[in-house]
Formats: C-alpha cells, structure tokens, sequence
C-alpha cells in the first residue's frame, strides 16, 4: 500500500502539468464511472470532516496489527479491536463491542521504545493474569508460562488508522481522475502530507497473532 500511496502522490503532482501539455495521464487507476458513486458513499466523511481533524486521526505511532479481545472469544487471530472514523476517540471490539481500555481493563503498563529519529515513544497496555487463549498453537505455548499477557489496545487503533488513512488517499486519487474535482485531490493530498511527517518516525515492527 505504501508504494501504492507514493505512485498516487506522483499522479497527484505530475497530472496537472500533462494536462497542461495536452498529454495524457502517465498512470490510469482502475476505476470506472460505476465506482464514483461507491468510492463518494466510502469518502463522504473524509470529506466532510475539517482538515485538522483529519491530521489529528492521522497516527504519530505505526502501532501493533494483532491485539486480542480480554472480554470475548469471537473472530480468529486477535483481529477483534479495531478503530473506525465515526467513532475517532476510542478502540473497540467488533464482536462483543467493549470499548478499550476501562475499568475492566485498565492500561496498567507503559512500554517506551526509541524510534529511527531518536525519540522515545510510548505503547500503553492491559496486562492481564490469565493466560492466552487454549487455542494458541504449540509451537507459542512457552507465552502460557507466566500466566501473564499484553494487549496494546491503542496501538490496535493506531495501526487500524493508519490502513484506512492510506486506502483513503487511493480512493480519493481515483475519484479525482475519474471526476477531475480538485477536491478529492486536495484531500487526498492532506493525507499524504501529514504521512510525509510522520512516517520517518514510525518503528519498524514484526507482530503475529498471540
């Protein structure tokens, strides 16, 4: 997706002075006129959101892709928590619909880390006193042995952002070509901007379920 974004920011900036020569577009998107209305029903509260709420959901942190539910069983490979625009202030799980952290699971733990530009960022967790699921395969069973596990559940909701961030600025990208309307370009711009100025300082992280 990464590379998709920056492919899109070069379309972004080299397509108005093609069209100024009288050429056309370098890169055509895969989108056809039936996906307009789709892809305007997916966008329309990127759009209607002011541009400093946009760069405020947008995260400083690259967060963790696998952060399990505490209070349910449902879904598969601690995908549960997760983030959506409507609801910017808080991560919750898509199947027993807890919102994370409370009083129930509280963060009660703090992990700093330094990243490639030298500052120090902080993950915030539940650390609970029950072991993970039965269903952890066997070749992760040594986690079970100090009965305690982690669950990072903002950063869950950072990296959920920071995916629908990106696939909205693709979409924004093929809404301006098939429309030609500056402002799905100067939306999708902002995106790319402010993940221009954060990216270098997201750690690289490798995550897998439990």
């Amino acid at each position: 997706m990464l590379i998709g974004i920056v492919v899109l920011l070069a379309v972004l900036l080299v397509l108005p002075g093609l069209a100024m020569a009288g050429e056309g577009p370098v890169f055509r998107p895969d989108v056809e006129k039936d996906d307009v209305d789709r892809l305007q029903k997916e966008m329309a509260l990127v759009l209607a959101l002011p541009d400093a709420e946009i760069v405020r959901m947008i995260p400083a942190r690259s967060g963790f892709r696998f952060v399990g539910c505490p209070n349910c069983e449902g879904g598969a490979e601690e995908n549960q928590i997760t983030w959506r625009i409507d609801r910017p202030d808080e991560v919750f799980c898509q199947f027993c619909e807890m919102v994370f952290p409370n009083e129930q699971y509280p963060e009660n733990g703090v992990m700093r880390v330094q990243n490639a530009l030298g500052e120090v960022q902080e993950y915030a967790y539940w650390e609970g006193s029950e072991a993970p699921p039965k269903s952890l395969p066997g070749s992760l069973s040594h986690v079970e042995k100090d009965k305690k596990y982690r669950h990072y559940f903002w950063a869950k909701g950072w990296y959920t952002a920071r995916e629908f961030f990106s696939d909205a600025a693709w979409k924004l990208g093929q809404l301006y070509y098939a429309t030609g309307d500056r402002v799905y370009a100067e939306r999708a711009a902002l995106i790319l901007d402010q993940f221009a100025q954060v990216y270098p300082g997201y750690c690289a992280r490798y995550d897998s379920p439990f």
